[in-house]
């Protein structure tokens, strides 16, 4: 009856719904094509970026004292 209803065939009905399936994406590669935009992006997004352009090995170290004794200051 539905097949009537939206003008196709039954065989018509089965072929696209097998032709959708068969081609569908599987959710691992789904997942696995979504990770590679995820680096990409990433990736444009880190051009020109240096890590050690931003902190000196000072800083990096005072930082992480303050954070330190921050914490145990607030354990008491």
């Amino acid at each position: 009856m539905r097949a009537a209803e939206m003008g196709k065939t039954l065989s018509a009905l089965v072929r696209d719904f097998l032709t959708e399936f068969g081609s569908a994406e599987t959710e691992h590669e789904r997942g696995r094509r979504e990770l590679e935009d995820l680096f990409e992006e990433f990736k444009q997004a880190s051009v020109g970026v240096k890590a050690g352009a931003r902190l000196s090995r000072d800083d990096l170290y005072d930082r992480g004292q303050a954070e330190r004794e921050a914490a145990d200051a607030a354990r008491g």
